[in-house]
């Protein structure tokens, strides 16, 4: 698949997963989507581990911008909007030419939890050359993060099973 800079157009939410799950590279996709999982069973271990990742994350690389340090807040906020109306169209996910997420991992894992069917995706000239930073399990295990790499190697196994072990 295609995107031309400045055309949105809609993809299955499970496609872009794939895409950004291929050789684990977005592996902290899978993180935000146990944080999720967790905030609805009121387990703050969750939270701990995301923040923990989160802060690792936006330390390393100066262009994110610094409030993403204490994004909890933000995150329950786009959390609680997806539960009550859905995915907001007006804000679509932005990709690079690979079709992997450059902007709008939270809320890529948001529209996987609650079963959001397809989302709208972008680029622009910015975005669409960039080779995103890769979350695989290297980099889980080179920052020490050993028990998220558990977390991303049941829910991607539990992903598996749920598409009759089809790999993604």
């Amino acid at each position: 698949m295609e995107i031309r800079e400045g055309e949105v157009r809609y993809v299955s939410t499970r496609w872009l997963l794939e895409q950004n799950l291929k050789n684990m590279f977005s592996s902290d996709i899978l993180i935000r989507m146990n944080t999720i999982k967790c905030y609805f069973e009121n387990n703050n271990h969750g939270w701990e581990l995301y923040n923990e990742m989160q802060n690792l994350r936006v330390s390393a690389i100066k262009t994110i911008p610094r409030h993403m340090l204490n994004y909890q807040n933000e995150f329950i906020k786009l959390i609680e909007s997806m539960k009550a109306i859905g995915y907001d169209p007006n804000y679509p996910i932005m990709v690079n030419q690979n079709m992997i997420t450059v902007d709008g991992a939270h809320r890529l894992a948001c529209a996987m939890y609650f079963g959001i069917e397809e989302l709208p995706i972008t680029t622009n000239e910015k975005f669409y050359n960039l080779l995103p930073r890769p979350y695989d399990l290297e980099w889980f295990k080179n920052n020490n993060l050993n028990e998220h790499i558990d977390i991303i190697q049941q829910l991607y196994n539990e992903m598996i099973q749920r598409t009759r072990g089809r790999k993604i």
